[in-house]
């Protein structure tokens, strides 16, 4: 993938958040892009969607409001929109007092 992003422009594709009951759902808009070249990863909090397609490389950084592991994440490709779903933290965890 390194390669060739040297060699493509370097575009940021439109985002759209919102939380609900579930998730903070993250709908990303990535034109012409096939869903093998798509790559998601938690980076320090962040999380990171680059994609490839035979003209330019996406790629954009998002903070994310809670923090969950990318395999808690899912992702779905839905025409040219990718949607992922960051899981929002369970209410029914009891909270530890702090003496």
């Amino acid at each position: 993938m390194v390669a060739l992003v040297e060699k493509l422009p370097l575009c940021t594709p439109a985002v759209v958040m919102y939380t609900n009951d579930e998730c903070q759902m993250i709908k990303v808009s990535l034109p012409n892009a096939r869903e093998d070249s798509i790559e998601v990863v938690c980076d320090h909090g962040d999380l990171v969607i680059r994609s490839e397609t035979c003209d330019r490389c996406y790629i954009r950084r998002l903070p994310l409001r809670y923090q969950a592991a990318r395999e808690q994440i899912r992702t779905s490709l839905r025409g040219e929109v990718l949607e992922i779903c960051v899981p929002n933290p369970r209410k029914d965890v009891p909270s530890v007092p702090i003496a």
